[in-house]
């Protein structure tokens, strides 16, 4: 891409289960060093100015490239509920849960928002945290896509998630943390091709998420659901019983 009198270039890598971003921030500055070197041997050119990272990478950050195009790792879950499971489980038939999908993805296109989730960048936190990810990457990794759909004659509902620039790795950096390598080694993801079930693991659990808050929105308990744990923060005294008066029919 050349802007103006400036030149971007773009380079792609591979780096397998590592998440990738110092290794390739080495060997981009190599391999650009090398590029001005044969530039200068072969054309007697000078290059006046480089610079290493011009937001192109789109490292930590939401854009429509990486909706579109990805970075890292591309992940889809998917599933599908019954009605006697939402009902039972979720207080809601597949009827609402939809019609609350769709009333969530009109808000969204009116918002300007990339995709459209409801809250998947909490479960991609959490579980970042956990096993030694990139923080700063829960940018460009909470960049998804929730599709539902009513089936079987409108008895069920089909949803699934795209997330499509998910960067994680299971080796490398944080990683090797005890505890975050721990937590990896428990759900059978650490070290060398394992990276792929990671992403399939952040991927389901995130999906269920959204599943949950969309249908504690839909059933009008959401608000009632976060408003009881207010009281610990007022008197730790009251936790046991706050917590033991909070009903949620099964």
């Amino acid at each position: 891409m050349a802007p103006g009198r400036d030149l971007h270039m773009h380079f792609v890598y591979d780096s397998a289960d590592a998440a990738g971003q110092n290794m390739t921030t080495g060997c981009t500055w190599q391999a650009c060093h090398w590029i001005m070197d044969q530039i200068s041997k072969t054309f007697g050119i000078k290059v006046n100015r480089f610079i290493i990272e011009s937001n192109l990478s789109n490292d930590k950050k939401v854009t429509y490239n990486n909706f579109m195009f990805g970075r890292g790792t591309r992940v889809v879950a998917e599933c599908k509920l019954s009605g006697k499971v939402t009902k039972r489980i979720l207080n809601v038939t597949p009827d609402q849960l939809v019609r609350g999908y769709h009333s969530l993805a009109a808000g969204g296109v009116a918002s300007g928002m990339i995709g459209v989730n409801i809250n998947i960048a909490n479960m991609v936190a959490a579980i970042f945290t956990a096993t030694g990810q990139d923080i700063g990457s829960v940018h460009e990794s909470s960049v998804g896509h929730l599709t539902m759909d009513l089936v079987d004659n409108g008895e069920a509902v089909y949803a699934s998630l795209v997330l499509p620039s998910l960067l994680i790795g299971t080796v490398g950096g944080g990683t090797r943390l005890p505890h975050q390598r721990e937590a990896l080694q428990m759900i059978g993801c650490d070290g060398t091709g394992k990276s792929p079930c990671l992403a399939e693991i952040i991927c389901g659990f995130a999906l269920a998420l959204d599943l949950s808050t969309l249908s504690a929105l839909v059933a009008d308990e959401f608000a009632a659901a976060h408003h009881p744990l207010v009281a610990l923060s007022r008197d730790t005294d009251t936790v046991g019983e706050t917590l033991l008066n909070i009903k949620t029919p099964i």
